[in-house]
């Protein structure tokens, strides 16, 4: 496999060589299990090797690093595609489809992925164009949808409610250090839906219309009433022009 510029895809099995089909499946299954044990940064490739009862050349052979070993099993393993959803109601669509980013961030793939960044600059940009991209693309399918159905506006920010759905979840199960219910998606996309703002234009700040949900007036209201001045008797009694004597 070749990716977008032509040249080969280290994340896949090297192939200048006769591959023996049981040590490669060996040496996948000991990846696994090994992560599933002790998580990805502890992991080696001599402990790899070991555990698949092969040496470590032939590990090497096949992947450059652990972190090309892990892409293939995030890939082939662990990652939950799912597909386009279509039911006829964008919010459902919208639910369906972000359930499983939500799955991915918080399983096994989603925490080496966190990971790969650390690792592999190299390997985490192969994740980018073999998934990231092509779910990206999917969540835009069903966002232009949502356009052309009038439940988003022509001038909604595309990209920045695609971060939000991607974004959202990842936050929660990472940084925020909570792992909240697939429920809240509802809320997540309700957010969209119903909150989100037009894209800015760069250099221009957002004027007070711009963040006001359709159907809004957003018109100033009118100014509050200035108080009328009532008629008291003067406290001190004194006397004024005027006044009888």
């Amino acid at each position: 496999m070749t990716v977008a510029d032509g040249s080969p895809d280290p994340s896949q099995p090297r192939r200048g060589r006769n591959r023996n089909a049981a040590a490669h499946q060996a040496i996948l299954d000991a990846t696994e299990a090994l992560v599933r044990e002790r998580g990805y940064a502890a992991v080696t490739i001599e402990e790899i090797a070991a555990r698949a009862g092969v040496g470590k050349a032939t590990v090497y052979r096949w992947w450059p690093s652990r972190a090309y070993l892990a892409v293939e099993l995030i890939m082939d393993r662990w990652l939950e595609w799912g597909g386009i959803p279509d039911t006829g109601d964008t919010r459902q669509d919208l639910i369906e489809f972000s359930s499983v980013n939500f799955r991915n961030q918080i399983g096994i793939a989603g925490q080496v992925m966190q990971q790969l960044a650390a690792d592999s600059k190299d390997a985490l940009q192969q994740l980018r164009e073999r998934f990231v991209k092509p779910r990206r693309e999917m969540g835009r399918t069903i966002l232009e949808r949502a356009v052309r159905r009038g439940d988003l506006p022509p001038n909604a920010d595309l990209e920045l409610i695609l971060d939000i759905l991607a974004g959202v979840p990842a936050y929660q199960t990472y940084y925020a250090g909570r792992i909240r219910d697939l429920r809240d998606i509802d809320q997540m996309v309700d957010l969209v839906l119903h909150g989100i703002t037009p894209t800015r234009r760069r250099g221009r700040p957002r004027t007070a219309g711009a963040n006001a949900p359709r159907g809004t007036n957003t018109a100033a209201p009118p100014p509050p009433a200035q108080p009328t001045e009532a008629h008291h008797d003067r406290p001190d009694h004194s006397p004024q022009p005027g006044d009888d004597a």
